[in-house]
């Protein structure tokens, strides 16, 4: 219906549950308090300096354990300033790795941005339990909030629907990953088996359909029966 297109847009539920049995109206302020942390700390140590990854964990592993300091180095930068309007990157040659600086002072304020102008945070104010579903349509602002919840360990979320069929997956434990690659622990997905075996079955009629099929008669009632929802792999 395309005279309506352009008044209608996708709507997407999200479910999110506050970890460590916190309550959701807490979680806007303890987000504010590590940016503020994160700031200061790295304002302090590497004003006008450039400093690596490793620089970035050891300046704030008094706060966070090791593994959660290294997931706010790998992404923090990303995503509060993709453009680098704010922090600088280099690659160096002699670490192999990229470097930061930042380069103005407005740092704590690009962190804070994302979370200022997310409806659903916003929405957290009326929530005074530890979950939270509603439909609306996700921005990339919003995906953003939601991604800063979740690797500070405050929130776990799903997205569900949209215009295109998508998993999500979030890599936000380093040694359950681990345990994976080395085969310690078995994961597996319901929508990956689901779609597998929907794929498994469509090979399976057709190749009935071209290999054991004898004449037109047949052909023409194995489609008949396949529209009519009968189990023809069985018949």
């Amino acid at each position: 219906m395309p005279e309506i297109k352009d008044y209608c847009k996708t709507r997407q539920q999200v479910n999110i549950e506050a970890r460590n049995d916190l309550n959701l109206q807490e979680l806007r302020n303890l987000l504010i308090e590590d940016f503020n942390y994160i700031g200061d700390t790295l304002y302090d140590k590497f004003h006008k300096k450039y400093f690596n990854l490793d620089d970035f964990i050891n300046a704030i592993k008094e706060r966070y354990t090791k593994d959660q300091a290294r997931i706010i180095g790998n992404t923090l930068f990303e995503l509060v300033d993709p453009k680098g309007r704010c922090v600088k990157k280099r690659f160096s040659q002699k670490d192999n790795s990229n470097e930061y600086m930042l380069s103005s002072g407005n740092f704590k304020e690009f962190m804070c941005r994302p979370i200022n102008k997310s409806q659903v945070i916003a929405n957290f104010c009326d929530c005074a339990g530890s979950t939270y579903s509603s439909y609306i349509n996700i921005s990339e602002k919003e995906n953003v909030a939601l991604k800063l919840m979740s690797i500070f360990n405050y929130i776990s979320y799903e997205i569900v629907g949209g215009e295109e069929p998508e998993i999500f997956i979030r890599l936000n434990d380093p040694k359950r990953i681990e345990n994976i690659a080395m085969d310690k622990v078995r994961y597996s997905n319901s929508y990956v088996n689901t779609a597998r075996e929907k794929n498994d079955r469509d090979v399976k009629i057709l190749s009935k359909f071209f290999t054991e099929l004898n004449s037109d008669e047949e052909r023409w009632d194995y489609i008949e029966n396949y529209f009519l929802g009968r189990d023809v792999l069985n018949e």
